[in-house]
């Protein structure tokens, strides 16, 4: 990218690797205009989960340019967003629920304002409960409701009166542990043992879960009273926080205290959702899926790269907001709804859920091979499907997140795209949930190998 290119485009807009340009992209690769080829972990974070320029997808969008291109929301309705409604509602997780009421919308983080503002004006309060480390956005609206690290808000004088800030089971790294003493009796000493909540035992992770939910008991006694409380809104998965999942009977303890003080569960499957974790939404598997959101939050792999989020939840819920009071210029897109009804076709006819398993499979055993090469670098792998996150070993002398980033660049200089996250030293595996084994394991050799390179290139000088 010239040095003019960069002086136009905003200083608060980060970018990993400024000096490539991305020229085309197919499958799981990405073809930059110098030539090089690289493997795509990233999918956009977690958008083109079908691979980027999905045959279906395309073809789609191609014919729905072709005889409707914008047909704003609040005016009129199309043909396009009515099929995607009904083909969402048919979705074991809006079944289940009994989500019948859609609104559509361009982001997560727009989808995830829609949600706050349908929770307020339903149960008529304010506040709002998010779990810490959670992101849910950069907007004005969201950042407030983000806490997964500063950078998202500082200096913006994000609106933050009305948010209280629970904390969340992510059990290596607190907020009640790890008693050491305990962990090293209970913890699994194998990658390939890990549960998807990572290391920790069962018991482990329940004792912390246990904590979690008394402090949030705690907290509608001591910060904000039930009757002043709308929702809780949380991810199933944490994504820029670290890839940290909810252990066992933490999204149903959240439901369980919802429901006994008249409060809404907000569920944010902005990135877990369109079968990031091997199901169509991680509420299908979180809890044997007996959870039931009553907001439902969708976006990223929705449309494979079409700008369209998503809410559901109850009519009842929903009929005691005012016509006129939700919309938006884009929203429901008839372009980006075409896309969507391609996903859906392509979940139901291409096996790419039932091809996840072996996949995972292969993710997993080659960072056991990776663990057993270099022992001690490998803290913890978490995640399900292909929602993985790889958390590393700060090296002695080093700041949190130096190693994450180094292997990301080190990757990125061998062909493989991936991404860090969170406050520690996480890496994050997003391929194409329709990658081949073949790309799979060429991916994680050299994500492999530049763990390698990089453990050594933190190892103090002979004598120093």
């Amino acid at each position: 990218m010239s040095a003019v290119h960069k002086g136009r485009l905003f200083h608060g807009v980060k970018h990993m690797l400024p000096e490539l340009v991305v020229r085309s992209a197919q499958g799981s690769y990405v073809s930059t205009e110098c030539g090089k080829k690289l493997l795509d972990f990233t999918t956009g974070i977690g958008v083109a989960n079908l691979g980027h320029s999905h045959k279906g997808v395309v073809e789609a969008v191609r014919k729905a340019a072709g005889e409707i291109v914008h047909a704003q929301q609040n005016i009129m309705r199309h043909r396009p967003m009515l099929d995607l409604i009904d083909r969402l509602a048919d979705l074991p997780a809006a079944k289940r629920a009994g989500l019948d009421s859609w609104f559509f919308w361009n982001s997560g983080s727009e989808a995830v304002e829609a949600s706050i503002k349908l929770a307020r004006q339903a149960t008529g309060k304010p506040n709002i409960i998010v779990a810490n480390l959670g992101y849910h956005g950069r907007t004005f609206g969201t950042m407030g409701l983000t806490t997964s690290g500063t950078i998202y808000r500082s200096g913006f004088m994000a609106p933050s009166s009305g948010v209280f800030v629970a904390p969340f089971p992510y059990i290596i790294n607190g907020p009640y542990g790890p008693d050491y003493e305990y962990w090293d009796n209970s913890t699994k000493q194998k990658i390939s043992e890990c549960s998807y909540w990572g290391y920790a035992s069962a018991d482990l992770a329940a004792r912390d879960t246990a904590r979690c939910l008394d402090t949030i008991a705690l907290m509608l006694r001591t910060q904000t009273a039930p009757s002043e409380t709308a929702a809780i809104l949380l991810e199933p998965v944490q994504g820029e926080g670290g890839y940290v999942p909810c252990p066992p009977g933490f999204l149903k303890g959240l439901k369980d205290i919802c429901k006994q003080n008249g409060m809404l569960l907000i569920v944010d499957e902005v990135q877990t959702g369109f079968g990031r974790t091997g199901s169509m939404f991680a509420t299908d598997w979180l809890d044997r899926g007996e959870v039931q959101p009553d907001v439902l939050v969708m976006a990223k792999g929705i449309a494979n790269g079409f700008p369209l989020s998503a809410i559901a939840t109850r009519s009842d819920l929903s009929v005691k907001q005012p016509p006129g009071s939700m919309g938006g210029t884009y929203g429901a897109n008839a372009v980006s709804c075409a896309a969507a009804l391609a996903v859906l076709d392509a979940f139901e006819t291409e096996g790419v859920l039932e091809g996840m398993p072996e996949g995972e499979r292969i993710i997993r055993k080659k960072l056991t091979e990776l663990d057993e090469a270099v022992p001690g670098v490998l803290r913890e792998v978490r995640g399900k499907g292909y929602m993985i996150g790889v958390e590393l070993n700060t090296p002695p002398g080093r700041q949190p997140g130096w190693a994450a980033k180094e292997v990301a660049l080190t990757c990125a200089e061998r062909g493989l795209l991936v991404l860090s996250c969170g406050p520690y030293d996480t890496v994050r595996l997003i391929p194409p949930l329709n990658a081949s084994s073949e790309e799979l394991s060429q991916g994680m050799d050299i994500f492999g190998s530049a763990v390698t390179t990089v453990t050594e290139m933190a190892e103090p000088e002979v004598g120093s």
